[in-house]
């Protein structure tokens, strides 16, 4: 099967890979893997001529549909809750890139088990519809054979196109998920909304609640729907210094609008305590990250510094609709230090250490700009982004590592292939943690 003509596009730019390429960045490892927290995507979507921002997972093509693109590209084309589907979107499979990282703070786990993901990946029809998706989209009033499947990897999302746009499903196995963190996300991203600030809201059900739980062929599933979000999306490559300070200045929005938002929220960083017993072996590893922790276990936790966060507020999880963005995504959302989401953020414009880029100095020092505008971030803050930048590499290490969880006794190849570059990546972690413990230390 020869490629799209999205797919050439990309080539032509530089923008996809086969197989058997490395980077297409040509990045060191250490950049890669800055990109690639968790990198796993499967799913059903389309390829857009242009650049992408950053890697996070791999969004595969289903076998049996062409030839299997792995793409590590900076970014994706598609909102997780956000934007519009174009004519004839939806029945074009290619593989894509797209920006993963999933929520692993304490009881949530990153992302769900590879052998998960491919439960629901058996029963998505050649159309891209699933017969659980249909059970759980019914309670929104969609008639079955409406859901698309999009992508799986923290949850499952299908896209629910409504005269024109898409909202989307969002759902996770009770076995893997309680019910109670996607209900907190919902009722934070509705109480942002309701309030005013740029954020997407919720749909509620036919019963009116934001989330429900649907027993499933394949067991509960707890689910949400999410709007789209208005407007184009920005990427870095294009990125100017006064969209850099709406940037910042939404984010310190955010912080300064969700505060006391926090009930149910986890605490970020809830992954390292369990190092030392996943990485028992491994001295070099609990050593750095033991440094890394206890240097964060000092950090101040006043109301100026810590409070509810976003999580993943990179370009990739808004749009941008009059020079203004717009949030969506809070898979992530919690109690953190702001400074720890400032960092998260702002990847695209640093070095894998949490330092700007010479490339992105002028758009770096714009976000803060529009940051301090709203609320304070001092040279105290700016000082621990190298700190967080390796308390992030552990959180994905133990991300990744979940996720690979027991192989089943006969696996697809893809399934295989991936859990090797899984490993690869992990490693490549591993790497950045140690490296920055000492610094640190």
């Amino acid at each position: 099967m020869g490629e799209t003509p999205d797919a050439l596009a990309l080539r032509r730019r530089g923008h996809i890979l086969d197989a058997e390429q490395s980077c297409h960045l040509r990045r060191a490892p250490q950049e890669c893997a800055r990109f690639c927290p968790v990198p796993f995507f499967i799913g059903h979507g389309s390829i857009v001529d242009r650049p992408y921002r950053r890697v996070q997972k791999y969004r595969s093509l289903i076998p049996g549909e062409g030839a299997r693109l792995r793409s590590l590209t900076r970014g994706r084309n598609d909102q997780d809750v956000g934007g519009r589907v174009a004519e004839g979107e939806l029945d074009r499979p290619v593989g894509k890139s797209a920006c993963g990282r999933r929520l692993g703070v304490r009881g949530w786990p990153a992302m769900m088990p590879l052998t998960e993901i491919d439960r629901l990946k058996q029963t998505v029809s050649e159309a891209w519809d699933s017969p659980v998706a249909d059970q759980v989209a019914a309670r929104w009033g969609y008639p079955a054979g409406t859901a698309r499947w999009w992508r799986s990897s923290a949850s499952h999302v299908f896209v629910l196109p409504d005269s024109g746009r898409r909202r989307y499903l969002r759902f996770v196995p009770g076995s893997y998920r309680g019910p109670k963190p996607v209900a907190v996300v919902a009722e934070l991203m509705a109480r942002l909304s309701d309030g005013g600030s740029a954020v997407v809201r919720p749909v509620a059900a036919e019963s009116g609640a934001l989330t429900v739980t649907v027993a499933t062929g394949l067991g509960a599933m707890h689910a949400m729907v999410v709007e789209p979000a208005p407007g184009e999306e920005v990427d870095v490559t294009g990125l100017t210094e006064s969209q850099a300070w709406h940037w910042g200045q939404a984010l310190a929005h955010l912080h300064r609008d969700a505060a006391g938002l926090d009930t149910g929220l986890p605490e970020s960083f809830g992954e390292l305590p369990g190092i030392g017993e996943l990485f028992a072996d491994d001295t070099a590893l609990v050593e750095a990250t033991a440094r890394l922790t206890d240097v964060m276990r000092d950090l101040p936790r006043g109301r100026d510094r810590w409070g509810v966060v976003h999580g993943d507020f990179e370009l990739d999880n808004m749009a941008w609709e009059d020079g203004r963005p717009i949030a969506y995504d809070f898979d992530e959302a919690a109690l953190s230090w702001y400074a720890a989401d400032v960092a998260f953020a702002v990847r695209d414009l640093t070095d894998h250490t949490g330092r700007p880029t010479t490339e992105h100095r002028a758009q770096f020092d714009a976000f803060l700009a529009g940051y301090r505008g709203v609320r304070p971030f001092d040279d105290e803050d700016l000082g621990h982004l190298p700190l967080f930048a390796g308390l992030h590499a552990a959180v994905s290490l133990v991300r990744i590592t979940r996720a690979l969880d027991a192989p089943a006794r006969v696996e697809p190849d893809w399934l295989t292939e991936l859990r090797d570059d899984l490993t690869d990546l992990a490693r490549t972690h591993r790497q950045l943690v140690i490296e920055v413990g000492q610094e640190v230390g």
